[in-house]
Protein backbone atom coordinates (compact mmCIF):
# COMPACT_ATOMS: atom_id res chain seq x y z
CA UNK A 1 0.00 0.00 0.00
CA UNK A 2 1.16 3.32 -1.04
CA UNK A 3 1.45 5.34 2.06
CA UNK A 4 0.22 9.51 1.11
CA UNK A 5 0.31 12.45 3.36
CA UNK A 6 -1.59 15.66 2.61
CA UNK A 7 0.68 18.56 2.27
CA UNK A 8 -0.90 22.60 2.17
CA UNK A 9 1.14 25.63 0.56
CA UNK A 10 -0.36 29.07 0.14
CA UNK A 11 1.05 31.21 -2.38
CA UNK A 12 0.00 35.28 -2.34
CA UNK A 13 0.12 37.16 -5.90
CA UNK A 14 -0.01 41.16 -5.26
CA UNK A 15 -0.53 43.63 -8.59
CA UNK A 16 -0.35 47.30 -7.86
CA UNK A 17 -2.43 49.13 -10.91
CA UNK A 18 -2.26 52.65 -12.10
CA UNK A 19 -5.93 53.83 -11.09
CA UNK A 20 -6.88 55.80 -13.75
CA UNK A 21 -4.97 53.76 -16.73
CA UNK A 22 -5.12 50.26 -15.27
CA UNK A 23 -1.45 49.72 -16.27
CA UNK A 24 0.22 47.21 -14.12
CA UNK A 25 3.04 48.77 -11.97
CA UNK A 26 4.38 46.49 -9.42
CA UNK A 27 4.05 42.81 -8.94
CA UNK A 28 4.73 40.73 -5.47
CA UNK A 29 5.06 37.40 -4.96
CA UNK A 30 5.06 35.48 -1.65
CA UNK A 31 4.89 31.86 0.23
CA UNK A 32 2.94 32.03 3.25
CA UNK A 33 2.04 29.90 6.64
CA UNK A 34 -0.79 27.94 7.33
CA UNK A 35 -1.29 28.89 11.55
CA UNK A 36 -2.44 25.65 14.05
CA UNK A 37 -5.82 27.40 14.15
CA UNK A 38 -6.56 27.15 10.19
CA UNK A 39 -4.99 23.64 10.00
CA UNK A 40 -7.37 22.84 12.97
CA UNK A 41 -10.47 23.99 11.29
CA UNK A 42 -9.57 22.19 8.09
CA UNK A 43 -9.32 18.88 10.07
CA UNK A 44 -12.44 19.69 11.65
CA UNK A 45 -14.16 20.25 9.00
CA UNK A 46 -12.88 17.08 7.37
CA UNK A 47 -14.09 15.13 10.58
CA UNK A 48 -17.76 16.79 10.71
CA UNK A 49 -17.11 18.54 13.87
CA UNK A 50 -18.01 22.18 12.98
CA UNK A 51 -20.81 24.09 13.38
CA UNK A 52 -19.69 26.30 9.87
CA UNK A 53 -18.38 25.53 6.85
CA UNK A 54 -14.51 26.27 6.06
CA UNK A 55 -14.09 28.08 2.95
CA UNK A 56 -17.29 30.32 3.46
CA UNK A 57 -17.31 34.30 3.95
CA UNK A 58 -13.78 34.59 2.84
CA UNK A 59 -11.90 37.85 3.78
CA UNK A 60 -8.16 39.05 2.78
CA UNK A 61 -6.87 41.60 5.35
CA UNK A 62 -3.85 43.47 5.09
CA UNK A 63 -1.84 44.79 8.06
CA UNK A 64 1.04 47.23 9.24
CA UNK A 65 2.98 44.93 11.23
CA UNK A 66 6.54 43.74 11.05
CA UNK A 67 6.29 40.51 13.36
CA UNK A 68 6.96 37.66 11.41
CA UNK A 69 4.26 35.51 11.24
CA UNK A 70 3.60 32.34 13.43
CA UNK A 71 2.12 29.19 13.49
CA UNK A 72 0.32 30.02 17.13
CA UNK A 73 -1.40 33.14 14.93
CA UNK A 74 -4.93 33.66 15.48
CA UNK A 75 -5.02 37.27 13.49
CA UNK A 76 -2.50 39.80 11.64
CA UNK A 77 -0.20 41.58 13.93
CA UNK A 78 -2.00 44.98 12.84
CA UNK A 79 -4.82 44.66 11.06
CA UNK A 80 -5.48 47.69 8.62
CA UNK A 81 -8.24 47.19 6.25
CA UNK A 82 -10.44 43.88 4.73
CA UNK A 83 -12.39 42.97 2.06
CA UNK A 84 -15.17 40.11 1.35
CA UNK A 85 -12.81 38.30 -1.47
CA UNK A 86 -14.83 38.92 -4.68
CA UNK A 87 -13.56 35.68 -6.87
CA UNK A 88 -13.17 32.50 -6.04
CA UNK A 89 -12.20 29.11 -8.47
CA UNK A 90 -10.10 25.73 -8.47
CA UNK A 91 -8.36 23.62 -10.81
CA UNK A 92 -7.87 20.17 -9.74
CA UNK A 93 -6.19 21.01 -6.12
CA UNK A 94 -5.32 24.50 -6.24
CA UNK A 95 -8.13 27.36 -4.62
CA UNK A 96 -7.77 30.40 -5.34
CA UNK A 97 -9.43 33.44 -3.85
CA UNK A 98 -8.97 36.97 -4.80
CA UNK A 99 -9.93 40.49 -3.97
CA UNK A 100 -9.71 44.25 -5.57
CA UNK A 101 -8.85 47.35 -3.18
CA UNK A 102 -9.92 50.33 -5.11
CA UNK A 103 -7.85 53.44 -5.27
CA UNK A 104 -7.91 55.32 -1.54
CA UNK A 105 -9.25 51.42 -0.20
CA UNK A 106 -5.65 50.09 1.01
CA UNK A 107 -3.34 52.97 0.79
CA UNK A 108 -0.25 52.71 2.84
CA UNK A 109 2.61 50.48 3.36
CA UNK A 110 1.94 46.66 3.79
CA UNK A 111 3.63 44.40 5.59
CA UNK A 112 1.12 41.52 6.54
CA UNK A 113 -1.35 39.57 4.74
CA UNK A 114 -4.23 36.98 6.11
CA UNK A 115 -7.06 35.01 4.69
CA UNK A 116 -10.16 35.35 7.24
CA UNK A 117 -13.35 32.87 6.79
CA UNK A 118 -15.92 31.00 9.00
CA UNK A 119 -14.98 27.75 10.79
CA UNK A 120 -15.50 25.33 13.18
CA UNK A 121 -18.05 27.91 15.44
CA UNK A 122 -16.45 31.26 14.40
CA UNK A 123 -17.76 33.72 11.83
CA UNK A 124 -15.53 36.44 9.53
CA UNK A 125 -17.00 39.79 9.14
CA UNK A 126 -15.74 42.72 8.38
CA UNK A 127 -14.72 43.54 11.25
CA UNK A 128 -10.97 43.23 12.02
CA UNK A 129 -9.67 39.85 13.54
CA UNK A 130 -13.16 38.22 13.04
CA UNK A 131 -13.16 34.84 12.01
CA UNK A 132 -10.19 32.15 11.50
CA UNK A 133 -6.73 32.98 10.43
CA UNK A 134 -6.36 30.79 7.06
CA UNK A 135 -3.28 31.91 5.74
CA UNK A 136 -0.90 35.15 7.19
CA UNK A 137 1.97 36.04 5.32
CA UNK A 138 5.10 39.12 5.91
CA UNK A 139 5.39 41.41 2.86
CA UNK A 140 5.79 44.83 2.09
CA UNK A 141 3.98 46.35 -0.24
CA UNK A 142 3.34 49.95 -0.37
CA UNK A 143 -0.09 51.50 -1.86
CA UNK A 144 -0.29 54.69 -3.00
CA UNK A 145 -3.76 56.51 -3.50
CA UNK A 146 -3.64 56.47 -6.67
CA UNK A 147 -3.47 52.63 -7.22
CA UNK A 148 -5.20 49.69 -7.16
CA UNK A 149 -4.42 46.79 -5.62
CA UNK A 150 -5.32 43.32 -6.27
CA UNK A 151 -4.56 40.19 -3.90
CA UNK A 152 -4.75 36.81 -5.67
CA UNK A 153 -4.44 33.87 -2.46
CA UNK A 154 -3.44 30.51 -3.71
CA UNK A 155 -4.12 27.12 -1.84
CA UNK A 156 -2.23 24.31 -3.23
CA UNK A 157 -3.24 20.60 -1.71
CA UNK A 158 -0.87 18.25 -2.96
Amino acid sequence: MEQQGIKLKGHYHVEIHDAKTGKLKRTYDYCNLIPTVGLTAFAAQMSGDNTTDVGDNLYIAVGSSTTAPALGDTQLGTEVTRKIVGSTAFSGAVATNAVFFAATEATGTHREFGMFGDGNATTASAAANSGILYSHVAANVTVAATETLTISFQLTFS
